[in-house]
């Protein structure tokens, strides 16, 4: 992973950022870790894009295609589930506990 920060992003990145974060999520030496096991997502936009940039920008959903929310509900009156019924009114359905979809096409926003 070291070699890579340092080839893309310099040694004060490496060292600043990624080392810290590294050795506190990781318990590990970047010196010694996989990028491809610890980030495959940046390993994989570096392999396919050649640019870490250029992988991410690409893998950016088109213009209008809807993505998948979060709401936040609290037990303050009733369940989560009859707080995010509440808040959601009937645009939406209650799928499971974890969960809820739109009526219209059918997406998951998590709850």
């Amino acid at each position: 992973m070291a070699s890579f920060v340092r080839r893309k992003f310099g040694d004060e990145l490496l060292d600043r950022l990624v080392a810290p974060f590294v050795s506190g999520v990781y318990a590990g030496d970047p010196e010694r870790l996989s990028l491809r096991a610890a980030f495959p997502t940046i390993h994989e936009f570096e392999a396919k894009h050649g640019s870490v940039l250029r992988g991410a920008i690409k893998s950016l959903p088109a213009k209008g295609t809807p993505r998948p929310g979060l709401l936040l509900v609290s037990r303050r009156n009733g369940s989560p589930a009859a707080g995010a019924q509440r808040r959601l009114g009937d645009r939406y359905k209650l799928k499971n506990c974890t969960g809820v979809t739109p009526r219209q096409d059918e997406r998951e926003v998590m709850v």
